[in-house]
């Protein structure tokens, strides 16, 4: 179980022009940490196929008490949005881990 951010984009994520804006707006403005964004990629869509993982790219973080996490790919899952609670974060970490979710999938999340 991994974090990264919305600006790792995903082959499942359906185009849309807010989300592209403020990807390139992050590879333009921060060049060496996008890089480090795209460089961690490989290191899960390509382990060995014994190796079960996820990856939550997660939007700004907040301290707003837990709600019902969206998840899912870009375009696929209405209201989506720009930020997460660190307690939805968690709980949503919990449901993956105990149930078996999203697994060698990057969905987004966010409350």
């Amino acid at each position: 179980m991994a974090t990264s951010t919305v600006s790792w984009r995903h082959e499942k994520d359906q185009w849309q022009f807010l989300s592209w804006l403020l990807v390139n707006l992050v590879a333009v403005s921060y060049p060496n940490a996008y890089n480090d964004i795209v460089a961690q990629i490989p290191v899960f869509t390509g382990a060995p196929e014994s190796i079960e993982w996820t990856v939550l790219r997660v939007p700004a973080l907040n301290d707003n008490p837990a709600t019902p996490a969206k998840v899912g790919y870009r375009g696929q899952v209405r209201g989506l949005g720009l930020s997460l609670s660190r307690a939805t974060l968690a709980n949503c970490i919990l449901d993956c881990e105990e149930q078996g979710l999203w697994i060698k999938e990057a969905p987004l999340i966010s409350s």
